[in-house]
């Protein structure tokens, strides 16, 4: 949900941009989200592998070295933000990512 919340946020930016002239705009978008959607899909295959437990070795991981980790606050926040996938600020500007 969080994805076609940020996705729809820069569409406006960028077709907002396109009605004032600059048509440009128009490709910025999908040059500005395709990283984002690519690493959203990277990070849920991440995430899926660990919640099976494969390989063997990552169920250990998420039965005991985890659920360690989040009774820290720092590192529960950062996991949390993670998981959602707000940890990356939202860009609508193409200079931005260079």
């Amino acid at each position: 949900m969080n994805l076609g919340i940020e996705d729809a946020y820069v569409f406006a930016a960028c077709a907002a941009d396109a009605l004032g002239g600059n048509w440009e705009r128009l490709n910025d978008y999908a040059r500005l989200r395709h990283p984002v959607h690519r690493e959203v899909v990277s990070r849920m295959d991440k995430l899926t592998t660990l919640a099976r437990g494969r390989p063997k070795w990552m169920a250990l991981l998420r039965h005991y070295l985890i659920p360690g980790m989040t009774r820290f606050g720092p590192v529960a926040h950062r996991m949390c933000d993670f998981i959602t996938g707000l940890d990356e600020p939202t860009r609508t500007n193409i200079d931005r990512l260079f």
